[in-house]
C-alpha cells in the first residue's frame, strides 16, 4: 500500500502489549522526511509537527486507518475516517458516523503536499456491520433481573462500538481501547466472556447474534438482518476496512 508511494500498514494481534492497536510501518518520503498517519490523527494521534495545520481535524476525527487492501488499484491510497461522535454513538445515533464532505476536503487539502502526482488519495468512512445480540442470562438470586438485563445491554453497546463509549470489562488494564478494532472478527465466545463479567449475572445460558451492513446516513432495514447460521464457529467475519457497531440487543432473564 502506498503512502504516499509505498506506505505499508499492518495489524498485529497478540504479539504486542496493546493488541487492539494497529501498528504502522512508515517509509521515507521522496525528500527524505518521515510521513505518518500520525500527521492526521490518533490511531490516529496527530503529531505536534502537524497539529497547527489540522486543528479542526483533531476536534472532529476520532480514528483513522490506512486501508491496505491489495485489491485497490495501483497508486490508490484510502484513508478511513471515524468522526468524533462518541456521545451520539452512545445514544444509538449511527447517522453521526457519516463523514461530512467539508471534513473530507479538509483532510485531503492537508495531505495534498505529501501526495505524489501518481498517487490517488481517497478519504471515506469505513464500512460498518451492525450487530444485534440475543442473550439469555440467569441473574444471581436477590438481584433485580431487569437491572441486570440493562447492565448487560450497556456492556454490549460498549463492546460492539466503533468508538470508545466506555471501557469494556474484557479489555485488560493498560490496553488501549478506541472502539472495535478494524478487521477483527467477532466470535460468540467473545460475547459469552463479556456477559459473564457483568455484575449480577450468574450464568450465561445462550448467546446468538445477527448482523447487517450499515451505511451512515441511509435508512436501516432491520428485516434484512442476517443470522449467524454457522453453529460450529459461530463467528462474524469483519473485513479489514470494516468496524462493528451496535444495533438493538435483546437480553432475557431466565431461571434455572
Amino acid at each position: 500500500m502506498l503512502f504516499p508511494t509505498c506506505f505499508k500498514c499492518t495489524s498485529k494481534w497478540g504479539a504486542r502489549k496493546k493488541p487492539w492497536v494497529s501498528s504502522w510501518s512508515v517509509p521515507k518520503h521522496r525528500y527524505g522526511s518521515l510521513i505518518s498517519p500520525a500527521l492526521l490523527l490518533d490511531e490516529v494521534r496527530i503529531s505536534e509537527a502537524a497539529a497547527a495545520g489540522i486543528t479542526r481535524a483533531r476536534r472532529e476525527i476520532a480514528r483513522v486507518q490506512c486501508n491496505a487492501d491489495p485489491s485497490l488499484p495501483p497508486g490508490m491510497v484510502e484513508l478511513l475516517i471515524v468522526p468524533a461522535a462518541n456521545d451520539a454513538i452512545a445514544n444509538g445515533n449511527l447517522t453521526a458516523l457519516q463523514v461530512p464532505i467539508a471534513l473530507r476536503n479538509h483532510v485531503v487539502r492537508h495531505l495534498e503536499p505529501y501526495r505524489l502526482l501518481t498517487t490517488q488519495l481517497v478519504v471515506r468512512e469505513p464500512r460498518y456491520l451492525g450487530v444485534s445480540v440475543q442473550a439469555e442470562i440467569i441473574p444471581h438470586p436477590h438481584t433485580d433481573p431487569e437491572l441486570v438485563c440493562e447492565r448487560t445491554r450497556a456492556a454490549l453497546r460498549q463492546f460492539l462500538s466503533p468508538l470508545d463509549i466506555g471501557r469494556p470489562s474484557v479489555i485488560e488494564p493498560g490496553e488501549d481501547w478506541q472502539g472495535w478494532p478494524f478487521g477483527r472478527d467477532l466470535y460468540v465466545a467473545d460475547l459469552f466472556g463479556l456477559l459473564q463479567q457483568v455484575a449480577g449475572v450468574r450464568y450465561v445460558r445462550d448467546v446468538r447474534f445477527a448482523s447487517i451492513a450499515v451505511a451512515p446516513g441511509q435508512e436501516l432495514n432491520i428485516a434484512t438482518l442476517t443470522q449467524t447460521a454457522d453453529n460450529v464457529t459461530r463467528m462474524l467475519h469483519v473485513p479489514a476496512d470494516t468496524l462493528i457497531c451496535s444495533l438493538e440487543h435483546t437480553v432475557t432473564a431466565v431461571t434455572l
